[in-house]
C-alpha cells in the first residue's frame, strides 16, 4: 500500500516538473557582454508579446529540444517591439519580427531570418550555429592562370 502511494506521489512530481527554459535578457548591451564573456553566440528574437516565442514560432515554446539548446549553448535576447527601446533595436536589426544568431564574438550575424518561422526551421538554425562559428567564404578566382604544356624535344613543331 505504501509503495503504491509513493509511486503515485513520484509520478505526480515528475509529471508536474517544470520544463527548463533559458533566461531571456531584455538589455542588448548586457546580453552581448555576457555572450562575449561566456564565448557563446547570441540568439536574438525580435517580436511582440509576453514571451519571446509568442509571435515567432507557436510550437518552439513547447519544444524541449529548442529550449535545451538555447539553455546550454546560447545567450538569449528578446527584443519586444511593443516597447520604445524594442522598436529602436528592431530598426537597428532592420526587421520587426524574426530571429538573428550571431557568432561567438557578437560581431557577425551567422543566421538571419525575418517573419514567422516553423519550429523545425528554428531548431535547424540553432543546431547548425551552436558553436558560434561563421562559414568562411570560399575564394573563387575570376580567372585562372593559363599554363601551356612544354613538349621539349617531343614537340613536332620544335623538331624542325
Amino acid at each position: 500500500m505504501n509503495t503504491s502511494i509513493m509511486g503515485v506521489a513520484l509520478a505526480a512530481a515528475f509529471a508536474t516538473a517544470p520544463t527548463l527554459t533559458p533566461a531571456w535578457h531584455h538589455d542588448y548591451r548586457q546580453a552581448r557582454s555576457l555572450g562575449e564573456r561566456e564565448r557563446k553566440p547570441l540568439v536574438v528574437v525580435i517580436g511582440s508579446g509576453k514571451t519571446p516565442w509568442a509571435n515567432l514560432s507557436k510550437v518552439a515554446e513547447q519544444d524541449e529540444s529548442i529550449n535545451q539548446t538555447l539553455l546550454s549553448s546560447y545567450v538569449c535576447l528578446f527584443i519586444d517591439t511593443d516597447t520604445t527601446e524594442g522598436q529602436r533595436l528592431a530598426k537597428f536589426f532592420e526587421m520587426s519580427q524574426g530571429l538573428v544568431i550571431s557568432d561567438k564574438s557578437g560581431e557577425v550575424q551567422a543566421y538571419r531570418q525575418s517573419g514567422e518561422l516553423p519550429a523545425n526551421q528554428v531548431a535547424r538554425a540553432l543546431s547548425s550555429h551552436v558553436k558560434g562559428e561563421v562559414a568562411k567564404p570560399v575564394f573563387v578566382p575570376t580567372s585562372y592562370p593559363i599554363s601551356y604544356p612544354t613538349f621539349g624535344a617531343d614537340c613536332p613543331s620544335c623538331r624542325r
